[in-house]
């Protein structure tokens, strides 16, 4: 879905406004989530492919930010095929 800033959305749910994108990019998908979120006012949620498993780091990551600065984000890490080698 295309935003009214131009941005778009990869994944609109009913509840979620979600970007999709590699793990090693996480803090550029918060800031994607949250335009998202604001311009649809829906939850903020961010899938992230992990390719191996030192990129769960990125996602532990993600999580502190998140908690710490209550910024509500969905956190969806999706195995990219190789996470559990």
């Amino acid at each position: 879905m295309v935003m009214k800033d131009g941005t778009r959305c990869d994944i609109l749910t009913s509840t979620h406004a979600i970007e999709v994108d590699l793990a090693k990019k996480w803090a550029e998908a918060i800031g994607q989530s949250l335009n998202y979120a604001m311009h649809t006012a829906k939850r903020p949620g961010i899938a992230l492919i992990v390719l191996s498993p030192s990129d769960n780091i990125y996602i532990e990551r993600v999580r502190k930010i998140s908690d710490k600065y209550s910024l509500g984000l969905t956190i969806y890490p999706i195995d990219g095929g190789a996470a559990s080698k």
